[in-house]
């Protein structure tokens, strides 16, 4: 099954495609969308929109697996940026015909790493082990996106060992 997970974000969308071959995972793609920071916000959206619909169209991944949105009170301005680029991705999802899962942060940070509340480095450094990378992926958007798709791909191993 190939899995492609995107970590949603303005100033950067990250992309990360799994593809698991029995027991195993493997990097298929990694990859960042960051349209420069000058650009109106309707041409930045655009280009992420455009992104998506490219790597789509190029890995023809089986399901996407899509960060839901984070918030904290103390940072309402991310919060509405990442929930513009979200909306931008999930509407080029669904133009493409691709199958969303959703999770929330602590249930990757559980599945990738065994604890919810994880650090980003522990994540980087887990899904650097699961996929048997000599070294944990530098991009925090492009490790997101690749323990997105690992987690997809852990929690539909358990449900077919529960069938």
């Amino acid at each position: 099954m190939r899995v492609l997970g995107i970590d949603p974000g303005l100033t950067g969308s990250g992309f990360g495609c799994v593809e698991n071959r029995g027991r195993a995972y493997y990097k298929l793609y990694a990859d960042t969308a960051a349209p420069p920071a000058g650009l109106p916000l309707p041409e930045r959206l655009a280009a992420i929109r455009n992104f998506t619909l490219e790597v789509l169209e190029a890995l023809k991944p089986e399901s996407v697996a899509v960060e839901m949105l984070f918030s904290h009170a103390g940072h309402p301005k991310t919060a509405l940026q990442m929930a513009q680029a979200r909306g931008v991705i999930l509407e080029a999802c669904a133009a493409a015909g691709a199958s969303v899962v959703e999770y929330a942060p602590r249930r990757v940070k559980q599945a990738v790493v065994g604890a919810g509340g994880a650090s980003k480095d522990q994540v980087a450094r887990m899904v650097a082990r699961h996929l048997n990378l000599k070294e944990a992926p530098a991009n925090q958007h492009e490790a997101d996106a690749l323990a997105l798709a690992l987690c997809a791909h852990f929690v539909s191993a358990r449900q077919n060992d529960k069938r």
